[in-house]
């Protein structure tokens, strides 16, 4: 039935698609025969055109001859011009004729013809008129015109009436021919249109009938397809599945069935296994042992169904094979309980924490390093663990970063300080981790007590100033003795001996020179290296490298010579340590070229970089050693170190110093072709810090030194330095001076006769009066307590540390330093984070004093005093939204209020933004990002300020 409809609904749709064809064809040659007839038809009035300008054209020849003729004739009076008057008049006669029945149809050109008639007639007439003047003449030439000079008139209305005529045609041709290609074309569009009307209709309609079709043999086909896939699965599912009937014998089952049993479908068809009287109740999973034939077994979970057909009574059991699952669970304990013992046997104390704080495991090693078992810190707060203040500031410290995700510490090593269970505080490595659990986010902290570390570092300390003073001084002394035997000071020495004495001053140099290699790879490595950063004249740089090596050179007949031009420039840096840098680069140069050749000095200046380039023309680098060229106790052959002397130690300390300038240090060289060692080092440029201080009125110093003769030596040079100073020689002493006055700034020995320097700085830093003095260290145990991590940066404000005997010079700069520093813009944070406010304090702390506004109210004290340059803005404070304090900056600064940045985790409105010079989101910024904008901001209206 379901064909038959479909082939009548075929058939229909057939008919209807030669209905249309035939509709089609029959347009198409109507069109055809009606596109026919327009050809001809315009065809004709071409024709037509054509011919009645191809008269016209003739009339025109023929009236122009018949006058041509004329005026021969009366000019030679030759009868042949009368022959050929003759056959123009006929032609005169003929045409005008012929063209009135080529215009008929049309009554503008039909009048103009009888015109043209009346015209050509009257220019005949004066052709007669002509001919019997020139008989009555007697036959003789007529050479005056005809006294009317009508004729001409008359001609050129007839050459005009022709063009006229002429044009008219022309226009109607164009006409008719646009005419007869619209009709032709709106005639193809209809029959078009009509034919896509028709096909149209006959593919919806097989359209039609082709879904149907579709439609009908898709549900067949699922149906089908439906009863494949349930096949399928029953065959291929790793669930073991067998059909039961009523009388409990298995019917059918699959190949995981069967499997799971051991047996094949012949084996099992017909008859219960006696598996099926361990099952449980129908939907209850049991697990059970499956015994099979062969011997082995299989750990099954098995459920049993309700009835699935009830017209047979069929039942289903299925089996699941869970022997890995229990294997892999038991894999699984037992890699937990590796892993526990892991983290028990580790030396390091691992401690996890959730995002509220709570400690969620605390291994053996914490337990040891801490004193605590993990029964008494699991579900607790981490902060016990920790000392004040960081114990107060952990919430806190981590809701924010899991509102912001920024944090300095997440990922690095730090060094902190812990709280153990007796309340002693230990030193501390620390190194925290973020991960998922199970969709839970956690911080693992992996812990090191460094306290024997601190302690070998204290031994290592005291090793290396061991070092430094047990072998530099005899050192010293034998170089000294022997300079002096070889200039012969305890009289002349034989030739012999003024030779070993020589190797003996050349080995006690190499030694001197080994042991301060050593000395400063130590202090580089440990971040204890001094630098005594300034502004460093390049030229001056290169002319001391230069002269202080013009010796050495001289020894190896090597010359020294400075390429291009000393172009004025300075690099921020220790001049010291740069020196160190040239002068190695040099004597590395001079030992390893050729006797009578020359190292080059190339200074060059490009981008806000300053290059300088020392090139030798010696054996040049191999190769295999490039790579290792700035490793320690790195050299090309072994030999080198007895033929050139040297400890490989040159090169590696070059490129720590380059690089604690900020620099790039890097080599070229071509084996056989000498090589050219290079630095980089960024161009000094003008800062705000750089501003001096207004001159005038005495500048009080305060010098805190219990030695008299040290004490008088800082009173002579500050007050040729132009200072007042004050002394004092204990700490009680200078604390008292501290709570009567105010001191510009203030010398301090570390080691005083009723108290520690250290701590004696760290009240002063406590008390809001002088917590911003310039502080300059002066005393003999530099380099132990300059090590002090607590003491590195700005966290006690010391502008410089310098040993005794105090050089001048060097005070001078540090209290030029200090004065500098004090000039330094005042940026406002209105902030109540701590941690924000540190961190951006750190980051400007070259460019800017900041000062902190937790609150609105301290924010509006703070701007009352008019000596702010920039505000630094958060939107949500404890008091209020600080978007309030915009008007306030306005109204008590008025023009000359400061430029304000938004530095907040809140965004605002945009309508807002005019009145802010930078906005930045803290989830979206960094600290350097808005430390830049602060920099520029201020640059800006540093300019601003010396231009007006």
């Amino acid at each position: 039935m379901l064909l038959g409809i479909i082939r009548t609904q075929e058939r229909a749709a057939i008919g209807l698609a030669g209905l249309a064809l035939v509709v089609i064809m029959s347009g198409s040659l109507a069109l055809a025969l009606r596109a026919q007839n327009a050809v001809a038809e315009r065809e004709a009035w071409v024709r037509h055109t054509y011919e009645v300008i191809d008269k016209l054209a003739a009339l025109r020849i023929a009236i122009t001859d018949a006058e041509t003729s004329v005026r021969g004739y009366d000019l030679t009076g030759d009868d042949r011009f009368l022959s050929a008057l003759a056959k123009a008049n006929a032609e005169l006669d003929r045409l005008p004729a012929e063209l009135d029945a080529e215009v008929a149809d049309n009554p503008v050109q039909h009048e103009r013809v009888h015109r043209l008639v009346e015209l050509i007639a009257e220019r005949r007439d004066g052709f007669t008129q002509g001919i019997a003047r020139f008989q009555a003449n007697g036959a003789k030439p007529i050479t005056t015109p005809s006294p009317s000079g009508k004729g001409v008139t008359v001609m050129a209305e007839i050459r005009g009436l022709i063009d006229t005529m002429r044009r008219t045609e022309l226009d109607l041709l164009a006409e008719r021919s646009a005419a007869t290609d619209s009709a032709r074309r709106q005639g193809l569009w209809i029959f078009l249109g009509a034919g896509l009307v028709m096909l149209l209709v006959i593919a919806a309609a097989l359209l039609l009938v082709r879904r149907e079709t579709i439609r009908r043999a898709a549900a067949e086909e699922e149906g089908h397809a439906r009863e494949r896939l349930l096949q399928m699965i029953f065959d291929t599912v790793r669930v073991g599945i067998g059909l039961v009937g009523p009388d409990g014998n298995l019917r059918r089952m699959n190949a995981a069935f069967m499997t799971l049993m051991g047996e094949s479908e012949a084996e099992l068809v017909g008859r219960r296994p006696a598996l099926f009287d361990e099952f449980a109740a129908p939907g209850v999973a049991k697990r059970l042992i499956v015994q099979r034939p062969d011997g082995t077994t299989r750990t099954v979970l098995a459920v049993a169904s309700g009835v699935v057909d009830e017209t047979n009574g069929v039942r289903l059991k299925s089996i699941t094979d869970i022997t890995a699952l229990e294997q892999a669970q038991q894999e699984l304990a037992a890699s937990h309980q590796r892993l526990a013992a892991v983290n028990d046997s580790v030396l390091d104390a691992i401690v996890t924490v959730n995002p509220s704080g709570s400690i969620e495991s605390f291994n053996r090693a914490a337990e040891t390093i801490f004193g605590y078992p993990a029964d008494e810190v699991l579900r607790r707060n981490v902060r016990m663990l920790m000392p004040e203040p960081f114990a107060s500031a952990h919430d806190g410290y981590i809701e924010r970063y899991l509102e912001t995700g920024f944090s300095s510490i997440m990922g690095v090593v730090r060094e902190v300080e812990g709280l153990r269970s007796d309340g002693t505080i230990f030193p501390m490595e620390i190194a925290l981790t973020e991960t998922v659990l199970r969709g839970q986010r956690l911080f693992v902290a992996a812990i090191r007590d460094i306290t024997e570390k601190r302690a070998l570092e204290r031994v290592k300390n005291e090793f290396v100033s061991t070092v430094s003073h047990e072998l530099r001084t005899p050192l010293t002394s034998i170089s000294g003795a022997l300079a002096l035997m070889a200039k012969g000071t305890a009289g002349a020495l034989p030739d012999k001996a003024q030779s070993l004495v020589a190797i003996a001053r050349s080995n006690c140099d190499r030694l001197v020179r080994l042991i301060n290699d050593i000395l400063d790879l130590e202090r580089i490595e440990a971040g204890k290296l001094v630098f005594e950063f300034a502004g460093v004249s390049v030229p001056r740089l290169i002319e001391r490298a230069v002269a202080e090596n013009l010796d050495y050179a001289a020894k190896f007949q090597v010359t020294l010579q400075v390429v291009g031009d000393l172009f004025e420039a300075e690099v921020w840096g220790d001049e010291h340590r740069l020196l160190q840098v040239l002068t190695n680069l040099i004597s590395n140069a001079v030992k390893f070229s050729p006797a009578g050749s020359t190292v080059e000095i190339v200074p060059q200046r490009s981008s806000g970089m300053v290059h300088l380039a020392v090139v030798d023309h010696g054996r040049g680098i191999p190769d295999a050693f490039k790579p290792r060229i700035f490793q320690k106790f790195a050299q090309a052959d072994a030999s080198d170190s007895r033929q050139k002397g040297g400890t490989g130690l040159g090169l590696s300390i070059v490129k720590s110093i380059i690089e604690r300038h900020g620099g790039r240090i890097g080599f070229e060289s071509e084996w056989g072709a000498g090589s050219t060692f290079f630095v980089d080092l960024p161009e000094k440029r003008g800062r705000l810090t750089d501003l001096a201080l207004p001159e005038g009125g005495d500048k009080r110093v305060l010098i805190c030194e219990d030695d008299d003769g040290v004490a008088q030596i800082l009173r002579v040079q500050l007050a040729e330095a132009g200072y007042a100073p004050i002394r004092a020689a204990t700490a009680d002493e200078t604390m008292r001076l501290l709570d009567a006055g105010r001191f510009d700034a203030m010398t301090l020995d570390l080691r005083l006769p009723d108290g520690d320097g250290i701590a004696m700085l760290r009240r002063i830093r406590a008390d809001e009066r002088h917590a911003n003095m310039p502080v300059i260290v002066i005393s003999a145990c530099l380099d132990e307590r300059a090590a002090d991590h607590a003491l590195v940066g700005n966290v006690l404000g010391v502008v410089d540390w310098i040993g005794k005997p105090v050089e001048s010079d060097r005070l001078r700069h540090a209290l030029d330093l200090a004065r500098r520093r004090a000039g330094k813009p005042r940026v406002l944070h209105v902030e109540d984070d701590p941690d924000i406010v540190k961190l951006v304090e750190y980051a400007l702390r070259d460019q800017a004093d900041v000062v902190a506004a937790p609150s609105l109210f301290e924010a509006r004290r703070r701007l009352e005093g008019g000596d702010i340059d920039l505000v630094i803005l958060d939107v949500g404070l404890v008091d209020g939204s600080g978007l309030a304090l915009l008007d306030d900056v306005k109204a008590i600064n008025g023009d000359r209020s400061p430029p304000t940045v938004l530095f907040s985790a809140q965004e605002v409105d945009p309508a807002r933004h005019d009145e802010l010079v930078a906005v930045l989101v803290k989830s979206q910024s960094t600290i350097d990002q808005l430390a830049s904008v602060i920099r520029e901001q201020l640059e800006m209206r540093a300019n601003g300020a010396a231009e007006s």
